[in-house]
């Protein structure tokens, strides 16, 4: 079976290659040609798909991805998602143009990836914790979808069977455990509010010392929970639902640090403001090894760039996750976007989850074009070339348009690279104009 996609500008990934009026041959699932020609003559291609001037680019390979399958959900090993549920997020993935993807629910075991596989057409493969240290760190912070399948530490036999990368360690859990919360006080939680919380028992460095209940008042009058919970019940609430919990991830990311070396493969790291200092302390054993996720996550701008200069200088890979900002809004700010971008710092981009409302990774990249943040070229290469780079041992013979390589392939409209036309995975089209490709697997 041989697919033809013609008239369009090639972006190859590796964040510099453009092919004006190109064209990409595959065959049997490979990308056989790529042809510095807009319309080929006397093509015998069984397919062939007009790019209409567009840009032709690598699958994207989202590297920080949860809730795609139905293993326990998040580090922190809470409730699984269903598998419905994990097939609409994976719809949504997959209509935006990504055609890997790594979960980083990394207490989820191989079989329950591999069924996913089985029912969806995007790449799925999976970070692990299944070490000693992570999962005792899942069992302090919430736990409740691990099973004894779960609570085995075999890294040694996952790595075996071709898992690329340790993670997400160091995770606070989603937003602060935000759903145990609202199950201890008996109301809904507006996730707005929970820094302001957070940080009036413990401050931005997580400590105790600095509680201060005025402002822990304040916030809980602001958010409208001092209906429910009073300032005692609600520190109390916040030691052990987050200080705990943070207090155990110093020992994961002491031990991720052995095994990164002792396995070769890259640690995704949770960065924010509350693990900071374990990051700094460790990015000078780890280097390369360590990914730092969403380091614009709950930074302001200056503290996001100290940040992630450091970790950088020490050889760390930094990451930024897309927030909402085309959504609800509530856990995103363009400012700190702009600051690492404006500093050259940045060198992935991934959705995390966001609540469940994570922005296209396009849609982002599409702005930072728009705003002269990013080349297009670079923009691309930041979800597919360099992450290939960074977890080498992912997405096996995917990340670049380069012939041999596997056919994840995107079409996208030129003045508006949000707009995905089609998505061919191993050359099957999976998207044509927009839409979902429904076919037997």
């Amino acid at each position: 079976m041989s697919t033809l996609i013609q008239n369009g500008t090639i972006l190859t990934g590796d964040g510099k290659t453009v092919i004006e009026n190109g064209s990409v041959l595959v065959e049997d699932g490979i990308i056989r040609e790529i042809l510095q020609q807009q319309y080929p003559t006397y093509s015998r291609a069984d397919t062939v798909i007009d790019a209409q001037g567009g840009y032709v680019i690598p699958g994207l390979l989202n590297h920080h991805s949860h809730g795609i399958t139905t293993g326990p959900f998040c580090p922190l090993g809470a409730k699984p998602l269903t598998q419905a549920r994990a097939l609409y997020n994976l719809d949504r993935h997959l209509v935006n143009g990504v055609t890997g993807l790594l979960n980083l629910d990394g207490l989820a075991t191989l079989s329950e990836v591999r069924r996913m596989n089985k029912l969806h057409p995007i790449k799925i493969e999976t970070a692990t914790q299944h070490t000693e240290k992570n999962i005792l760190h899942a069992q302090i912070g919430d736990g409740e979808g691990l099973t004894s399948a779960h609570t085995v530490p075999d890294i040694a036999e996952a790595i075996r069977f071709g898992v690329p990368a340790i993670g997400e360690v160091l995770a606070m859990g989603p937003m602060y455990n935000i759903k145990r919360l609202e199950a201890a006080i008996g109301t809904q939680v507006d996730i707005q509010y929970m820094p302001a919380v957070k940080q009036a028992v413990l401050g931005e460095r997580m400590d105790p010392a600095l509680y201060d209940p005025q402002a822990l008042a304040g916030a809980l009058a602001a958010s409208g929970l001092d209906r429910y919970v009073s300032v005692d019940e609600m520190r109390d609430l916040i030691i052990r639902l987050i200080y705990d919990p943070w207090k155990a991830a110093y020992d994961v990311i002491q031990e991720s640090v052995e095994l990164a070396w002792k396995y070769d493969v890259p640690v995704i790291a949770h960065n924010c403001p509350e693990t900071a200092d374990m990051l700094l302390e460790v990015s000078p054993k780890l280097g390369n090894k360590l990914i730092a996720s969403h380091s614009n996550f709950c930074y302001e701008p200056e503290e996001a760039v100290r940040v992630a200069r450091r970790l950088k200088a020490d050889g760390a890979v930094i990451d930024i996750a897309t927030g909402d900002l085309f959504g609800p809004g509530k856990m995103a700010s363009l400012d700190t976007y702009v600051a690492l971008l404006e500093e050259d710092l940045v060198d992935l981009i991934s959705t995390d989850y966001i609540a469940g409302h994570w922005d296209p990774i396009l849609k982002l990249l599409e702005l930072f074009i728009d705003k002269g943040l990013l080349t297009v070229e670079k923009a691309v290469a930041l979800a597919t070339g360099n992450v290939k780079k960074a977890i080498p041992y992912f997405a096996n013979n995917s990340g670049f348009l380069e012939v041999n390589r596997n056919a994840d392939i995107v079409v996208v409209r030129k003045d508006a690279i949000s707009d995905v036309r089609y998505v061919l995975i191993d050359g099957v089209v999976r998207v044509a104009e927009g839409r979902r490709v429904y076919q037997q697997i």
